[in-house]
Protein backbone atom coordinates (compact mmCIF):
# COMPACT_ATOMS: atom_id res chain seq x y z
CA UNK A 1 0.00 0.00 0.00
CA UNK A 2 1.45 3.38 -0.95
CA UNK A 3 1.06 6.52 1.16
CA UNK A 4 2.37 10.05 1.26
CA UNK A 5 5.34 10.09 3.63
CA UNK A 6 5.09 13.89 3.80
CA UNK A 7 1.70 14.02 5.54
CA UNK A 8 2.31 16.01 8.74
CA UNK A 9 2.00 14.00 11.93
CA UNK A 10 1.02 15.76 15.13
CA UNK A 11 0.57 14.99 18.79
CA UNK A 12 -2.23 15.98 21.14
CA UNK A 13 -1.01 17.21 24.49
CA UNK A 14 -3.81 16.28 26.87
CA UNK A 15 -2.05 14.56 29.75
CA UNK A 16 0.64 15.63 32.21
CA UNK A 17 2.95 12.91 30.86
CA UNK A 18 2.68 14.27 27.31
CA UNK A 19 3.25 17.81 28.61
CA UNK A 20 6.37 16.71 30.49
CA UNK A 21 7.74 14.89 27.43
CA UNK A 22 6.96 17.58 24.85
CA UNK A 23 10.67 18.09 24.13
CA UNK A 24 11.12 14.43 23.20
CA UNK A 25 7.81 14.31 21.33
CA UNK A 26 8.92 17.30 19.27
CA UNK A 27 11.64 15.14 17.76
CA UNK A 28 8.96 12.74 16.44
CA UNK A 29 6.14 15.00 15.23
CA UNK A 30 5.54 17.97 12.96
CA UNK A 31 3.09 19.91 15.15
CA UNK A 32 1.21 19.95 18.45
CA UNK A 33 -2.33 20.61 19.58
CA UNK A 34 -3.04 21.17 23.25
CA UNK A 35 -6.36 19.77 24.45
CA UNK A 36 -6.94 22.07 27.39
CA UNK A 37 -10.11 20.49 28.75
CA UNK A 38 -8.44 17.16 29.49
CA UNK A 39 -5.09 18.71 30.38
CA UNK A 40 -6.64 20.95 33.06
CA UNK A 41 -8.67 18.05 34.41
CA UNK A 42 -5.68 15.72 34.68
CA UNK A 43 -3.23 18.34 35.96
CA UNK A 44 -5.54 19.29 38.81
CA UNK A 45 -7.07 15.84 39.48
CA UNK A 46 -10.42 17.53 38.90
CA UNK A 47 -13.74 16.51 37.46
CA UNK A 48 -15.49 18.56 34.77
CA UNK A 49 -18.89 17.08 35.66
CA UNK A 50 -20.75 19.16 38.25
CA UNK A 51 -20.20 17.75 41.69
CA UNK A 52 -17.75 17.67 44.54
CA UNK A 53 -14.55 17.56 42.47
CA UNK A 54 -15.74 20.04 39.85
CA UNK A 55 -14.62 22.94 42.02
CA UNK A 56 -11.01 21.82 41.47
CA UNK A 57 -11.35 22.35 37.68
CA UNK A 58 -9.74 25.77 37.25
CA UNK A 59 -8.16 26.75 33.91
CA UNK A 60 -6.42 29.75 35.51
CA UNK A 61 -4.71 27.76 38.24
CA UNK A 62 -1.04 28.86 38.33
CA UNK A 63 0.09 25.29 37.56
CA UNK A 64 -2.02 25.23 34.39
CA UNK A 65 -0.68 28.60 33.25
CA UNK A 66 2.91 27.48 33.89
CA UNK A 67 2.40 24.26 31.93
CA UNK A 68 0.87 26.17 29.01
CA UNK A 69 3.82 28.58 29.03
CA UNK A 70 6.27 25.68 28.98
CA UNK A 71 4.45 23.96 26.12
CA UNK A 72 4.48 27.09 23.96
CA UNK A 73 8.14 27.80 24.76
CA UNK A 74 9.35 24.27 24.01
CA UNK A 75 7.34 24.04 20.78
CA UNK A 76 8.76 27.38 19.62
CA UNK A 77 12.32 26.37 20.56
CA UNK A 78 11.91 23.14 18.56
CA UNK A 79 10.38 24.97 15.59
CA UNK A 80 7.05 23.12 15.89
CA UNK A 81 3.66 24.82 15.44
CA UNK A 82 1.37 24.51 18.44
CA UNK A 83 -2.36 25.16 18.59
CA UNK A 84 -4.76 25.32 21.48
CA UNK A 85 -8.24 23.81 21.66
CA UNK A 86 -10.84 23.42 24.36
CA UNK A 87 -12.85 25.81 26.48
CA UNK A 88 -9.85 28.05 27.17
CA UNK A 89 -9.32 28.73 23.47
CA UNK A 90 -12.99 29.70 23.06
CA UNK A 91 -13.07 32.17 25.93
CA UNK A 92 -12.19 35.76 24.97
CA UNK A 93 -11.13 36.50 28.56
CA UNK A 94 -8.11 34.18 28.12
CA UNK A 95 -6.92 35.30 24.67
CA UNK A 96 -4.54 38.12 25.69
CA UNK A 97 -2.81 35.81 28.18
CA UNK A 98 -2.63 32.93 25.69
CA UNK A 99 -1.08 35.15 23.03
CA UNK A 100 1.36 36.45 25.62
CA UNK A 101 2.32 32.87 26.50
CA UNK A 102 3.13 32.20 22.83
CA UNK A 103 0.03 30.63 21.32
CA UNK A 104 -0.93 31.83 17.85
CA UNK A 105 -3.43 29.21 16.68
CA UNK A 106 -6.77 28.48 18.37
CA UNK A 107 -9.46 25.93 17.65
CA UNK A 108 -12.70 27.50 18.82
CA UNK A 109 -16.42 26.91 18.97
CA UNK A 110 -18.07 28.46 15.89
CA UNK A 111 -20.51 30.39 18.08
CA UNK A 112 -17.61 32.21 19.76
CA UNK A 113 -15.86 33.26 16.55
CA UNK A 114 -16.79 36.94 16.65
CA UNK A 115 -15.88 37.31 20.33
CA UNK A 116 -12.52 35.61 19.81
CA UNK A 117 -11.84 37.67 16.70
CA UNK A 118 -12.50 40.83 18.72
CA UNK A 119 -10.31 39.59 21.58
CA UNK A 120 -7.43 38.86 19.20
CA UNK A 121 -7.76 42.20 17.44
CA UNK A 122 -7.82 44.07 20.76
CA UNK A 123 -4.60 42.39 21.89
CA UNK A 124 -1.13 43.69 21.18
CA UNK A 125 1.76 41.27 21.40
CA UNK A 126 3.87 43.30 23.85
CA UNK A 127 0.89 43.83 26.15
CA UNK A 128 0.09 40.13 26.06
CA UNK A 129 3.69 39.26 26.86
CA UNK A 130 3.70 41.71 29.79
CA UNK A 131 0.49 40.15 31.06
CA UNK A 132 1.94 36.64 30.74
CA UNK A 133 5.06 37.61 32.71
CA UNK A 134 2.89 39.16 35.43
CA UNK A 135 0.51 36.19 35.60
CA UNK A 136 3.41 33.71 35.72
CA UNK A 137 4.70 35.51 38.81
CA UNK A 138 1.40 35.09 40.67
CA UNK A 139 0.88 32.19 43.05
CA UNK A 140 -2.87 32.08 43.61
CA UNK A 141 -5.71 31.23 41.29
CA UNK A 142 -7.69 34.15 42.70
CA UNK A 143 -4.93 36.61 41.75
CA UNK A 144 -4.53 35.13 38.26
CA UNK A 145 -8.28 35.23 37.63
CA UNK A 146 -8.50 38.80 38.90
CA UNK A 147 -5.64 39.99 36.70
CA UNK A 148 -6.96 38.28 33.57
CA UNK A 149 -10.55 39.44 34.18
CA UNK A 150 -9.43 43.05 34.86
CA UNK A 151 -7.54 43.04 31.57
CA UNK A 152 -10.60 41.80 29.67
CA UNK A 153 -12.88 44.32 31.40
CA UNK A 154 -10.64 47.12 30.04
CA UNK A 155 -10.68 45.70 26.49
CA UNK A 156 -14.13 44.16 26.10
CA UNK A 157 -16.59 45.70 23.67
CA UNK A 158 -19.04 48.14 25.16
CA UNK A 159 -22.61 47.97 23.89
CA UNK A 160 -23.98 51.17 22.48
CA UNK A 161 -27.21 52.20 24.30
CA UNK A 162 -28.88 53.09 21.01
CA UNK A 163 -28.26 49.54 19.73
CA UNK A 164 -29.41 47.80 22.92
CA UNK A 165 -33.05 46.66 22.52
CA UNK A 166 -33.44 46.53 26.33
CA UNK A 167 -33.11 50.31 26.63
Amino acid sequence: QSFDRHIPIGAMIETPSAAILIGQLADEVDFFSVGTNDLVQFLLAADRIPGEMASAYEPLHPAVVQVLATLATVARSKGKPISLCGEIASDPVFINLLIGLGFRSFSISPGRLLEIKYAIRSTDLQGGERMARRVLSLSSTRDVKGHVQDDWNRRRPVASPELDPAT
